[in-house]
């Protein structure tokens, strides 16, 4: 009588249990990470839900030299001098084509996921969302109607830019160029050679050198090594280091010599951050990392109480065992209600002359 009274809650503790079975060795497989990264190979094939590359540097250098030209009272040319030399600069991020990445994810049998990653038209992460819940306390709970259920990604632009001219033998004539430079592989002084054309004129006569150099500190000629076959549990992205560059008259004849020093703040190529995307057993959990250029700007992060996640499981157990329907039990009941001593009564089927045990 016992094991009749037990048998709808023994049945329901067992599929619990093969449940919270399945839910652990289903979670030690898939693991935490809800997105890993792979190094792309050229020449060989790999599997990428999205492709994404590491920020690097380039350097743009708006170079003005004022030129002084000196004409006789034919107004021809006798001479031309750098009178001074200043500098612009600009750091831009672009894609790092040698450190591409596959993105892929990685789901869970027993996690509902909302997963959205966007790359710009550079190649580099602008965004990323990820939205994980875990559902064993649902299926637990919807386990418990069961019963009820079952009854019904160089170049040089220039131009010379004429002052209105004074009205004396000497006028002073502006030129400016954009120089380029990616800020990586550097190992030593770059010369920038800039002769210009006092006339303007390709073949003049008359030259001016604003020549200049540019030295960097520390030297950019170190890179991080990604093994092809390294899978990365996150996405990656790069730190700011902060270089000194000097810019000077290398070949210039300027009054006083020109020595500029600035200040710049570039991706570090030779250091690599995991940025983890990570569910979170018994909650729902999101991750909302923003980008900017491939640079991590902000990581929200919102992850309730597990243990209170967990604490719910047996509650909901308990709620799913009282929701079993009431007619489970109708036999026993009726059986428990009779006097002691008495046996269950046997109605007889009148027309077969047959016992019938139908209560």
């Amino acid at each position: 009588m016992t094991a009749l009274t037990n048998h709808p809650v023994i049945s329901m503790l067992i599929v619990f249990g093969v449940i919270l079975t399945i839910y652990i060795i289903g979670s030690l497989i898939a693991g935490k990470s809800v997105l890993n990264s792979v190094k792309l190979v050229r020449g060989a094939e790999t599997k990428a839900e999205m492709v994404y590359y590491l920020p690097i540097a380039t350097l743009q250098l708006a170079a003005t030299a004022k030129v002084v030209v000196a004409t006789d009272v034919n107004q021809k040319i006798v001479s031309a001098s750098l009178a001074d030399l200043s500098f612009d600069n600009t750091v831009s991020f672009v894609a790092d084509t040698e450190f591409a990445f596959g993105l892929n994810y990685k789901p869970s049998s027993f996690m509902a996921d909302e997963v959205k990653f966007t790359v710009g038209p550079a190649g580099m992460l602008d965004s990323l969302n990820t939205t994980t819940e875990d559902r064993l306390s649902n299926l637990i709970s919807e386990i418990g109607t069961l019963p009820a259920a079952l009854n019904p990604k160089l170049v040089s632009i220039e131009g010379p830019l004429a002052e209105a001219p004074a009205i004396s033998s000497t006028q002073t004539v502006t030129h400016c160029k954009n120089f380029y430079l990616p800020l990586w592989g550097i190992e030593g002084q770059k010369t920038f050679p800039w002769i210009i054309n006092a006339d303007g004129n390709t073949n003049s006569a008359v030259t001016t050198d604003a020549s200049f150099a540019v030295d960097f500190s520390p030297l950019l000629n170190e890179r991080f090594q990604v093994s092809a076959q390294a899978v990365y549990e996150g996405v990656l992205t790069r730190p700011l280091q902060t270089i000194t560059m000097t810019v000077s008259s290398a070949g210039a004849t300027v009054n006083p010599p020109v020595r500029k020093t600035y200040t710049l703040k570039i991706p570090d190529r030779n250091s690599l951050i995991n940025v983890p995307v990570e569910r979170s057993a018994f909650v729902k959990r999101i991750n909302t990392p923003k980008f900017s250029s491939g640079l991590l700007l902000e990581n929200y992060i919102n992850k309730p109480s597990q243990f209170e996640g967990f604490a719910s499981i047996p509650v909901n157990i308990g709620k799913a065992l009282f929701s079993i329907p009431a007619q489970l039990f109708t036999f026993t009941v009726k059986k428990n209600n009779l006097p002691e001593g008495k046996a269950n009564p046997v109605k007889t089927d009148k027309k077969n002359n047959k016992p019938n045990n139908k209560l």
